[in-house]
């Protein structure tokens, strides 16, 4: 729902995200061990906001997931492994900084089991890190945590938990989130729903592939679907209340990604053809739609974590390995 993408929005500095490169020995691994104490933020014995490495923090909250991805790393030194991540897993457990690892390639996961970092069955340990199979899915891990941190979330049926039910309420409610705003009142949506299409779908039903004509808005009533790239990796998943396909519809151009149905979904179509429609018989819908996806858009692309001002430009070589801030994924 909107509701959640506004709680991430706010509380998105509180993850760091790291996609490492190359290969890891002892010098390196020192460096990037410095390196994630200075972006890290926890609170000192005073009270004061300070990184890892002691120096003050600008930040508005202390940092509550550290995620290094290791999707990209070819190797790892057994004498890395136990310099570095054992120490700074221990030093995150005792800030309340959740340590999470993604992407572990097997020979890895092996250096990283057999120094007592991870145990074999991928659960975390006293001072060690929580596994995950992919960076998206670790920052979903994450993102999850935000948010029933927040208050907690209601599990749907799908299984997919959401602040704030839209799927009782048609699309009149599903916009309704996005418009909800100072003078904002739901009878100025009345009549909306006549240019809409009501769509039920099944789980794993393709709704568009790369390269089709998109000449189609998505609103997400119930149910989870996700933006697939052409090798099938996950790129936006979108629960109740989600706009999807938008960004190629207003552009006027093919589809640049796939779309599934990851579960049973209930969905609302808007056609390029009825949008005008709605533009000559009712501008003031037509605005209000419009409106809608600009600020689902707008907050995707600002749900990135930049952390202090100096910290935006964490985006550089350590002895051949290269790290970088990653941003939040999903979209809700």
């Amino acid at each position: 729902a909107f509701q959640d993408r506004q709680v991430l929005d706010a509380r998105a500095h509180r993850v760091v995200a790291l996609q490492l490169h190359g290969y890891l020995f002892f010098g390196s691994a020192v460096r990037l061990l410095e390196e994630v104490k200075g972006c890290v933020v926890i609170q000192s014995p005073d009270l004061e906001l300070v990184h890892l490495d002691g120096t003050p923090s600008r930040a508005r909250d202390t940092t509550g997931f550290l995620v290094l991805d290791f999707s990209k790393v070819t190797g790892l030194d057994a004498t890395a492994a136990g310099s570095c991540f054992r120490p700074l897993g221990q030093v995150l457990m005792q800030n309340n900084v959740r340590f999470v690892l993604t992407g572990v390639p097997p020979h890895i996961l092996d250096v990283l089991t057999r120094q007592g970092i991870i145990q074999a069955a991928g659960a975390p340990v006293d001072g060690g890190a929580f596994l995950v199979e992919s960076l998206d899915l670790g920052l979903e891990h994450c993102e999850e945590a935000l948010l029933r941190e927040h208050g907690g979330r209601r599990t749907s049926a799908s299984g997919v938990g959401t602040l704030r039910s839209v799927g009782e309420g048609g699309i009149v409610a599903v916009l309704a989130q996005y418009l909800n705003t100072t003078g904002f009142v739901q009878d100025d949506l009345d009549g909306l729903q006549e240019f809409f299409t009501q769509e039920t779908v099944a789980a794993d039903s393709i709704l568009f592939t790369k390269g089709s004509s998109a000449d189609t808005l998505f609103f997400v009533q119930q149910g989870e679907v996700e933006l697939l790239t052409d090798d099938g990796e996950r790129l936006q998943r979108y629960i109740d209340g989600g706009v999807f396909g938008d960004l190629d519809f207003f552009l006027e151009r093919p589809r640049t990604f796939s779309a599934i149905a990851r579960t049973d979904s209930v969905l609302w179509r808007l056609s390029s053809r009825d949008l005008g429609k709605m533009s000559a018989q009712r501008p003031d819908l037509s605005t209000a739609v419009q409106r809608a996806a600009l600020r689902s858009l707008c907050l995707s692309a600002s749900t990135v974590f930049i952390g202090d001002a100096e910290e935006v430009q964490l985006q550089h070589a350590v002895d051949g390995m290269m790290m970088h801030a990653s941003p939040m994924l999903h979209r809700y």
